[in-house]
């Protein structure tokens, strides 16, 4: 299972979600995909439908809308597809790294590839969607890969990334300013 998580829009692309999908079921039709998130624009929505019927994979590829339980969803899954053109910085990659699931982004789209770096997912050039595809395709076949990004994702994650870490160091800015 394949996840990814975001406002439904251009920016977090979604329509390039669909054609990863649809490239990766081409060679491997037991992987199925799974966004969570809301559609802001009803124009897009009626596309990404359109492509998913045409593609023929609207029982593979899942926009299933926001849910207050979506961490059940990352767990559930192996693999978080980060398809942003453009994010600063991700909350929802610190999720997934916190349960072990390796992040595939590309890079030039934001900071993603900070957390991800070389060894806690795959970072592919921007908008490359034949190397997403292909990257989705070699961790879905390789276990014990998956399993070493996560773990190095989780343990990267809980060193820097939670409150306890980082909220001393935003006082200590504020309180020198003060």
């Amino acid at each position: 299972m394949v996840v990814s998580s975001g406002t439904v829009d251009l920016r977090k692309g979604a329509d390039l979600f669909v054609q990863v999908a649809y490239k990766v079921i081409q060679k491997k039709e037991h992987i199925k995909f799974l966004w969570l998130g809301q559609f802001t624009d009803p124009w897009l929505k009626e596309v990404v439908k359109y492509d998913l019927l045409k593609l023929g994979v609207s029982e593979k590829v899942g926009f299933i809308g926001g849910r207050e339980n979506s961490l059940d969803y990352f767990a559930a899954s192996d693999i978080f597809l980060m398809t942003s053109r453009e994010d600063t910085f991700p909350l929802v990659n610190i999720e997934n790294a916190l349960i072990g699931n390796p992040i595939i982004c590309f890079d030039k789209s934001g900071g993603s590839i900070e957390l991800v770096g070389d060894e806690g997912g795959i970072v592919v050039p921007y908008l490359n969607i034949d190397c997403m595809s292909s990257a989705i395709i070699e961790l879905a076949e390789n276990a014990e890969m998956r399993k070493r990004m996560g773990d190095f994702l989780k343990k990267k994650s809980l060193q820097n990334y939670l409150t306890e870490v980082q909220a001393p160091k935003i006082f200590a800015i504020i309180k020198k300013y003060l």
